[in-house]
């Protein structure tokens, strides 16, 4: 039914079909009446209610009708809701529906629009737009803005000739309480409610105006310089009250708006689109992608050299690789001082691995380091062997040093804490000289998001529920770290700083 309404909406805006002779002509004159010198341009009637748009030149107005106690009222009136010189195609699907597309040809590409708008007890109430393109055989794509309770993200569906879900992607969810008085289609104003675009400039899915009313939501007091809306949240440069530059960075978290404030930024330092995506351009330095973590603070996380010379890096909250997966080549366990904007020195952004590991400390990291890397270590509840063993861990896998002793070592791994075996950990810079030996798995292909358990709840042996105390993406990076029995993996996230249990039964390990 979707795909089908969708097809009628193209098929009246390619062919232009008005069908104002179907509607009736008093409610036709109502309209026109307040709008004298304006032509009509489309309209559609279902039942007691009527839609029309009409035209001056390039003004639009688009206009409802309905028929209370056998006489026409004009209930809808709004010179706002259409763009200048749009071409609309109208369709009441019932007489509480309404739909409206249209199309603007460009160079080598057509953009298509399509808004619904519904009716109920009485009232017209929020209207909804989707940015659509046709693949035929190939299948079709979906974009939308989707705004609740002041926040608005964007979310892409990819479906195939069948309409079978290919792909989903939903941007995180950011400020937007300026929206909600022009969101009504009494109020609905196509110039300042976003709409959804393949064409904005960068990477961002919101433009510059757009970015600017959110801005001054987060930090009223701050001049926005420039930014962007990208996957993860808002990334802003402003200045403050002081004039000093930073980066804002702010995307609503279970309802909440999680805001950082950086530390100062480099006066020459600007917002950039490289090859890699947006980023903090420090001229004759380096290059910084951002980035949050599960707890909503964003971290700088790769780093490249402005030119040629240096390195493209990796960096997390303690660990820094040259490679975007693990599994590619080493990576170097420490505390970064990079791993938080809000107290980074931008100024010291490395350009080559040799500048990242001279502030890179590890002085409070280890990793396992068995002398037969086909081994695994116990981490054990106790420092007796003859105590309980939660899992086995996989040389390389980071270990962060609670109280070193001669013959046992207190550690955490990603919110366990347990005891190893001193001899079998390597220590400081030492961590760095060791391969890891991380089996290389893959999620499932056939699926597309997996469950993942705490790994108190596994180990302790609780409930668990069906779908996983949080789930993640097919696309995010998992490093497999350790076994428990013949059923589950401990995994860390690198790129989030998380850590959890997860199926054996959900990973595969390639074709090759």
């Amino acid at each position: 039914m979707k795909r089908l309404l969708i097809s009628l909406m193209v098929f009246l805006c390619l062919y232009g079909l008005a069908c104002a002779e179907e509607v009736d002509a008093s409610a036709l004159q109502l309209m026109q009446a307040k709008h004298p010198g304006y032509t009509l341009l489309n309209a559609d009637q279902c039942g007691y209610t009527a839609a029309a748009v009409l035209g001056q030149g390039e003004e639009r107005v688009l206009c409802v009708a309905e028929k209370v106690d056998g006489a026409w009222v004009l209930t809808i009136d709004n010179e706002k809701a259409l763009p200048r010189g749009a071409e609309v195609s109208l369709l009441l699907d019932t007489d509480d529906a309404l739909f409206w597309s249209m199309i603007v040809e460009e160079v080598n590409f057509t953009k298509a629009w399509h808004y619904s708008c519904f009716r109920e007890d009485g009232v017209w109430g929020q209207v909804n737009c989707t940015w659509y393109s046709d693949g035929s055989e190939q299948g079709y794509s979906e974009y939308t803005y989707h705004w609740e309770n002041g926040a608005l993200r964007k979310i892409e569906e990819h479906r195939d000739e069948n309409e079978n879900l290919l792909e989903r992607w939903e941007s995180a969810a950011v400020s937007a309480n300026w929206m909600e008085e022009y969101l009504v289609l009494e109020h609905y104003d196509n110039s300042l409610v976003p709409v959804p675009d393949l064409f904005h400039n960068g990477y961002s899915w919101l433009e510059e105006a757009d970015l600017i009313r959110s801005a001054r939501e987060i930090v009223p007091e701050y001049t926005y310089v420039d930014g962007g809306a990208t996957e993860d949240g808002l990334e802003l440069i402003m200045r403050d009250k002081e004039g000093v530059l930073r980066l804002i960075t702010s995307a609503c978290i279970n309802g909440e708006n999680v805001t950082n404030i950086s530390s100062p930024l480099p006066e020459d330092a600007r917002y950039a689109v490289d090859n890699f995506g947006d980023c903090v351009y420090i001229p004759g330095r380096a290059a910084a992608l951002v980035e949050p973590c599960m707890d909503g603070v964003w971290r700088i996380s790769e780093t490249w050299p402005d030119g040629y010379l240096g390195d493209f890096l990796h960096l997390g909250r303690n660990w820094i690789s040259e490679f975007p997966f693990f599994s590619m080549g080493p990576f170097y366990v420490g505390d970064n001082p990079w791993s938080d904007i809000t107290t980074a020195d931008w100024s010291t952004l490395p350009a080559t691995m040799e500048e990242a590991l001279e502030q890179l400390d590890p002085s409070r990291w280890a990793v396992v380091n068995n002398p037969n890397p086909a081994d695994r270590l116990h981490l054990w509840e106790k420092a007796d062997r003859e105590s309980r063993s939660f899992a086995k861990y996989y040389n390389g896998t980071p270990v962060e040093v609670l109280e070193k002793g001669k013959t046992w070592t207190r550690v955490r791994i990603q919110g366990i804490d347990g005891w190893m075996m001193t001899q079998y950990l390597a220590f400081g810079k030492d961590a760095w000289q060791v391969k890891h030996a991380l089996p290389c798995m893959f999620l499932l292909e056939e699926e597309s998001v997996f469950p993942v358990w705490t790994e108190d709840n596994v180990i302790r042996g609780r409930k668990l529920t069906a779908d996983g105390d949080w789930t993640v993406e097919k696309s995010e990076h998992v490093c497999i770290i350790g076994i428990l029995g013949e059923e589950w993996y401990h995994v860390w996230f690198p790129d989030l700083d998380e850590g959890g249990m997860m199926r054996q039964s959900d990973f595969w390990p390639g074709n090759g």
